[in-house]
């Protein structure tokens, strides 16, 4: 590493350099003002490295605190509500069970806890755990089986021009304008409808004219409260306008804007059209090529009922009387009617979906199905002759409801089941039904429901729906015979989850100590307090290196690259706590502690296998499998008991050694906590450490001080020199212009 200068000038306002600065003598005033105070400055930058090195001891001894507290946290955790997963300091952890179904079927284990005993548990099931539910006594969608669309006929030559206005209150709304294009015969034509449209709306400051190209373009006044938001309506009407091709929006000198259509008049104009369906999971797509108005109206070359129909075959196949599954036809009103045939509805369970922007044109919304969605409004499961207007009224288990006829059937089962009453709603377009089950299984769990205003729950359940009263699980365990209101429970620490009754089955449940689970627990308490040992030991253990590298100057990190500065620092703090004697403390504890045989135990650790290996590994403990596995199999309450003791069981002694160390309260903190503090808590500001790097800063303050004053004293003397320089110049020069004239 390239060598670097030791000393860092301090600068302030108070201090800086002014005056003539050698100007008349010749000197470099500010080396030699620099120079003289290199003392004062070498000895604010011997207490700024102090300061330094005392904020890094923090952040190691920090670390360690964390590392410490991780490791305490994890395996020793003495409150009531502690977890026994790698709690060392809970009896749970040493009775790791494990159940599983040993003969017969018709349940789960779901897990075993600490509680549970070693042997057998015999079980059969009478009888399972069911809910209370009503069902709708049949298919619930008005237009079944069916997707009936508008008339789109009258509507194909419509064209849609959306503006949108800029109001007083700098909100804006969209302002329809439709155009009705029928029998048009030139551009010139269109341009004079759109424009009276305009005119009929009231979209002042849009004009519509033909340009030199033969295409619509519109002129929106720069001054106006519009802009061009989209063109819409029927495809037809579009093409007819150019509008398909889309659009492009200048300016023109003037600051107007000029939206130009980018497509010539089409008196005649023909389409492509393609939808999906979806049939029981199944999407195929149709698809229409070269349509034009006469085909739509069924006044064309081409027959497009007869074409969808051929493709919907083509698609789906035959149903079993030979016919389309879905098949098309046109209403007396002009609309289209999708259905499935009358093979397919005498089946449960058969529905169809109809998506796709392009099925607008044939006047049918995408999105449509032949069964109720989440979107369909309540009023749509009414008869049309039949649909009420107000607000539907009704009550279940005892809270009252209100629902708007326009509501969606989603909004309607979000109301209920988000209203905590014990009751869920569904709705299956399989069965096309609505069921509502109460939130738990058991007889203790009833649903009652009322009617009201607008009659929607009878309109939805019918007037004779299918209803099941909730009963109890029937189960022996053991030969007693016992209810309960769910099919999961637990008996005798065990888990389980009833799936069939049999009561002719017995069902034989074996449970057994988890020597594998607890064996795994050791090993990671092991690697991990290994692990603890490798970091503060590595710590103790480094060369004091900073000693040949003291912390950086700001001059001296101008000097060097970032890199360089890195691995300067990487040497400067390293050794910073060598052989702390704290921590040593600790350490020699932790080895003195794991070779106790504590007071009313027979064994210690080395009993069950587990000892500090070679002296030079410093305490790091090494496990022998076979030696735990035979010790907690045959004298398993032996090793709880070594570490469980409430007095003096191995878990309470590491505890209080790791407590003693790095307990983070404030009330009785550790001394590394005392020493360095912890982030977030009290002792974060109120430790020896960060009072130590107080007393530097005010140290720092004086010697600040101490050097202001000095360079402000050495720039007077030296501007005083100059000064005193400069008189005695001008003098001399003014004797020589004396003498020079005689």
């Amino acid at each position: 590493m390239s060598s670097i200068s030791t000393s860092n000038y301090w600068s302030s306002s108070a201090s800086s350099s002014k005056g003539m600065s050698g100007l008349i003598s010749g000197l470099d005033t500010d080396s030699m003002v620099k120079e003289l105070l290199s003392g004062t400055q070498s000895k604010i930058d011997a207490q700024k490295g102090l300061k330094q090195q005392a904020q890094w001891r923090q952040e190691i001894y920090r670390d360690m605190i964390t590392t410490i507290n991780d490791f305490r946290n994890k395996y020793f955790n003495f409150s009531a509500d502690a977890s026994s997963k790698l709690n060392f300091a809970s009896g749970a952890f040493f009775n790791n069970m494990k159940s599983a179904v040993t003969a017969g079927s018709g349940l789960n284990i779901i897990g075993s806890d600490s509680s549970a005993l070693s042997g057998e548990m015999r079980v059969k099931i009478e009888k399972l755990a069911t809910t209370s539910r009503v069902q709708s006594d049949s298919s619930i969608s008005v237009s079944s089986n069916k997707v009936t669309g508008s008339n789109f006929t009258d509507n194909l030559e419509k064209l849609t021009l959306t503006f949108t206005k800029t109001l007083n209150d700098g909100k804006t709304e969209d302002v329809a304008v439709e155009v009705n294009l029928a029998g048009a015969s030139s551009m010139d034509d269109i341009v004079s409808r759109v424009n009276s449209a305009l005119q009929a709306k009231g979209v002042a400051g849009v004009t519509a004219s033909k340009n030199q190209e033969g295409k619509m373009e519109f002129k929106i006044g720069k001054d106006g409260d519009y802009s061009f938001s989209s063109a819409g309506g029927s495809q037809f009407a579009a093409a007819m306008a150019g509008l398909s091709a889309g659009t492009s929006i200048e300016t023109d000198a003037d600051g107007n804007s000029i939206v130009k259509v980018n497509g010539d008049f089409k008196q005649n104009p023909t389409i492509d059209l393609s939808f999906d369906v979806d049939l029981d999971g199944v999407t195929k797509k149709i698809t229409l090529s070269g349509v034009t108005i006469a085909d739509m109206k069924g006044q064309g070359q081409t027959d497009i009922v007869a074409q969808i129909n051929a493709q919907l075959k083509s698609a789906f196949g035959t149903d079993s009387g030979g016919g389309a599954k879905v098949e098309v036809t046109r209403t007396s009103g002009g609309g289209m009617e999708f259905s499935l045939s009358a093979a397919m509805t005498q089946d449960k369970g058969h529905s169809f979906k109809l998506t796709g922007a392009d099925l607008n044109t044939i006047g049918i919304s995408p999105g449509s199905t032949s069964t109720v969605s989440s979107s369909t409004k309540l009023k749509d499961l009414f008869d049309s002759a039949q649909q009420p207007s107000g607000d539907f009224k009704f009550t279940i288990n005892g809270k009252d409801f209100t629902v708007s006829a326009d509501a969606t059937v989603g909004d309607f089962m979000d109301q209920i089941n988000n209203a905590n009453i014990g009751v869920k709603i569904s709705y299956s377009s399989f069965a096309d039904s609505f069921t509502m089950e109460a939130a738990s299984s058991g007889a203790g769990f009833d649903i009652s429901y009322s009617d009201g205003d607008g009659g929607l729950l009878t309109q939805i359940f019918g007037s004779n729906p299918t209803k099941v009263t909730g009963e109890d699980a029937v189960v022996y365990i053991d030969g007693v015979k016992t209810t309960r209101s769910s099919n999961t429970f637990t008996v005798n620490g065990v888990t389980m989850e009833l799936t069939k009754a049999d009561p002719n089955e017995e069902i034989v449940l074996g449970t057994t100590r988890d020597v594998d689970s607890i064996v795994e627990g050791f090993k990671e308490f092991i690697k991990d307090y290994n692990a603890m040992l490798d970091k503060l030991n590595g710590y103790m253990d480094e060369d004091a290196e900073y000693k040949d590298y003291a912390p950086l100057t700001e001059a001296q990190k101008k000097e060097m690259s970032d890199r360089e500065i890195e691995l300067w620092e990487e040497k400067a703090k390293t050794g910073l706590v060598r052989r702390d004697s704290t921590v040593q403390a600790f350490l020699s504890e932790m080895r003195s502690i794991m070779y106790t045989t504590p007071e009313d135990s027979d064994i210690a650790l080395y009993n069950i296998g587990i000892e500090t290996g070679n002296y030079k590994d410093k305490g790091k403990l090494v496990l022998d499998e076979t030696a735990l596995r035979e010790a907690l199999e045959t004298d398993p309450a032996a090793v709880e008991k070594l570490f469980t003791q409430a007095k003096d069981g191995l878990a309470k002694q590491l505890d209080d050694s790791l407590k003693n160390i790095a307990n983070t309260s404030s009330g009785s903190p550790g001394e590394l906590v005392k020493l360095a503090g912890v982030k977030g808590y009290s002792t974060e500001k109120n430790n020896s450490i960060t009072w130590d790097i107080l007393s530097i800063d005010e140290r720092i303050a004086q010697l600040q001080s101490i050097y202001d004053k000095q360079k402000e004293r050495y720039w007077s003397q030296f501007n005083a020199m100059e000064q005193a320089l400069a008189n005695m110049t001008a003098q001399s020069g003014y004797l020589q212009s004396q003498f020079g004239g005689y």
